[in-house]
């Protein structure tokens, strides 16, 4: 036996004090008598008063004194629970999507969160927990805290979201914690991924509770619509991939439809790791695209994909050139595509009239246009965009990928130019393709935007490089891409994937509802929001509605098919440095202890209202 708070012994003192007390009660007064002749009938232990004799009050109050300085010291068994430093428990729950599975003994999640109570309730009370969400990113849900109470509430709510996961994060920040914290630290880990999924660094650091054995899922690889930004959507083409994720042969049916209208109902067998591919030609109007699979497997997230045929406006071009074959390449590609609406007008006879895009061929105006323009080949000597020389012979050796123009176009280098300007590209605009001779670095298009509307110079003659021709299908294709970008596409649906932000103005949006009956309240200061689940949001707004179609697609997260779980092995991290924060153990009876000291000095209270006077 030990004792946690050994200073109470120094109320020990207080016996000889009750003692002195007892003694000078027994105290008699001194009284001169005649004789003593009577006092030899007396009994010795009368005459001897000074002599300590203890009575049932004098014990009561003794052993009440010694319960109260012994409940006070605290004391404990040594051969039971010890005192010891409070710990701290990290636990780290894996929300990500392959958490939906779903398995003999409910969702992986719910396996997930169940064994995570069940450390919580072996906890001890003194110690510090903190839960950790491992979602898309790493999500503090409770810091640390003693009330446990607060942690198994906060678990009751976790759900797996589609998102890919990424757990790695989650166990390196707290690791972390865990290294520079002052008391030792274990961390536990929920999820279906296996230790050896995690970096050889991070293993041994964890205590790793895996769930879920189930291996089967069929999932939708990937909805693809081909329509360009001027194609009507009639002409346009769909495709869907299906991908078989399971060990053994699956069988299911696919359905598509657009618009509400069904394009597609296909039944199919692939055989394990097997996919397939399924396309639509000429679909019947524009509208939603929805591709749903029904197939017997354990998860349903991936079931699911969307995309957007969207109705073609017209475009209209106004061409200022001379007569020029760039003029027939141009009529030919807009008979080819009929949104796209040309009128062609000579440098000194523009036209009146409102256009989406005006597009200057070797000429160049005084002034800005004050709408989206297009200026290829600028003449040398022109206020607007000042040529420094020209240079012959060159190709393309690089371009910005990040820039909407040129995002996912195949490379472009190696392409062959006759002749280009030399030009210094203003302030406001960004290069998009570049060449290089041996002194210099060439821009060859640049765009960006100027006076509130977005412009674009190619600096080589289009003319000259046959727009048309298929040996330089790589300029007919930037050249659609920056009309595109010159006259954007309104915003009918947006596409996305889950835990992607979406962007938009500050205020614009007030609430979105999203699938299952989400409701989220926006600030008017957000300028984003993430979804986390598959399926139609519509955002609200001042200015009207707004719709998203939202994908999930992850390869990583529909391979549900695990390795054999493994046990846990419990594992700690030792503190950087001791702390002081030393608790009481669990076999602490102090307190018992001072409830008896109460009792007894009820007892001796109820005794000496009895006693005689």
């Amino acid at each position: 036996m030990a004792f946690a708070e050994p200073l109470a012994f120094a109320f020990t003192a207080l016996v000889g004090v009750l003692v002195a007390l007892y003694l000078w009660e027994r105290r008699r007064p001194v009284v001169i008598v005649p004789s003593l002749m009577l006092w030899t009938s007396l009994r010795e232990d009368k005459l001897r008063s000074r002599r300590l004799r203890p009575d049932l009050l004098f014990v009561l109050q003794l052993l009440a004194l010694v319960a109260l300085i012994l409940g006070l010291s605290r004391p404990f068994w040594r051969g039971g629970p010890a005192a010891r430093q409070a710990q701290r428990h990290v636990l780290i729950v894996d929300t990500s999507a392959s958490m939906q599975t779903r398995e003999a003994a409910g969702t992986r999640i719910e396996q997930a969160i169940a064994a995570a109570r069940s450390q919580l309730a072996e906890t001890a009370a003194e110690d510090e927990v903190m839960l950790i969400n491992a979602g898309s990113s790493t999500e503090v849900t409770v810091p640390l805290t003693r009330q446990h109470q607060q942690v198994r509430a906060a678990l009751d709510q976790l759900r797996a979201a589609d998102v890919h996961g990424e757990l790695t994060g989650a166990v390196s920040f707290a690791v972390n914690l865990a290294q520079r914290s002052d008391r030792r630290t274990m961390i536990k880990v929920f999820s279906d991924w296996p230790r050896s999924q995690l970096p050889p660094e991070l293993r041994d650091r964890v205590t790793l509770f895996q769930v879920g054995t189930r291996q089967d899922n069929v999932a939708i690889e990937s909805l693809d619509v081909l329509q360009g930004r001027f194609q009507n959507p009639t002409d346009a083409a769909l495709r869907v991939g299906v991908r078989n994720f399971g060990p053994t042969e699956a069988h299911g049916w696919l359905q598509v439809s657009v618009a509400d209208q069904s394009v597609l109902r296909s039944g199919f067998t692939l055989a394990a790791g097997a996919t397939k591919s399924f396309s639509i030609a000429n679909p019947p109007r524009p509208g939603a695209v929805i591709a749903r699979l029904d197939a017997d497997d354990g998860f349903s997230a991936d079931d699911v994909a969307f995309g957007w045929l969207h109705a073609v406006p017209a475009t209209r071009i106004l061409v200022v050139t001379a007569a020029s074959p760039l003029v027939d390449d141009l009529q030919a590609l807009a008979k080819a595509l009929p949104s796209l609406q040309l009128t062609v007008a000579a440098p000194d006879a523009i036209p009146s009239g409102s256009f989406d895009v005006a597009l200057f061929h070797k000429v160049i105006t005084r002034q800005w246009p004050e709408m989206p323009s297009l200026f290829i080949d600028p003449p040398a000597g022109n206020p607007l965009l000042p040529a420094n020389g020209e240079e012959e012979h060159l190709e393309v050796i690089d371009w910005n990928a990040s820039h909407p123009v040129l995002r996912d176009l195949r490379p472009l280098t190696a392409l062959p130019l006759q002749r280009a300007g030399v030009f210094t590209p203003p302030p406001w605009a960004q290069t998009l393709l570049w060449s290089r001779t041996g002194t210099r670095e060439i821009p060859l298009v640049f765009a960006g935007e100027h006076g509130g509307h977005r412009t674009a110079v190619i600096a080589f003659d289009l003319e000259a490089e046959h727009l048309l021709r298929s040996d330089t299908l790589g300029f007919f294709l930037v050249f659609l891409r920056v009309l595109e970008w010159l006259a954007p596409q309104p915003d009918e649906a947006i596409v996305a994937h889950t835990g992607d932000a979406i962007t938009f103005d500050a205020g614009s949006v007030t609430q979105v509802d999203g699938p299952g009956g989400i409701e989220t309240k926006l600030t008017a200061v957000q300028r984003g929001f993430v979804p986390l689940r598959a399926g139609e949001y519509v955002a609200h707004g001042p200015n009207g509605d707004r719709r998203w179609l939202v994908n999930f697609t992850d390869a990583a997260e529909s391979a549900i098919a695990r390795p054999a779980i493994e046990a846990p092995r419990p594992t700690a991290i030792e503190a950087l440095r001791p702390s002081e924060d030393t608790v009481a153990p669990t076999g602490d009876f102090g307190a018992w202890l001072l409830l008896a000291a109460a009792v007894l000095l009820l007892t001796e209270w109820l005794a000496w209202r009895r006693s005689p006077a």
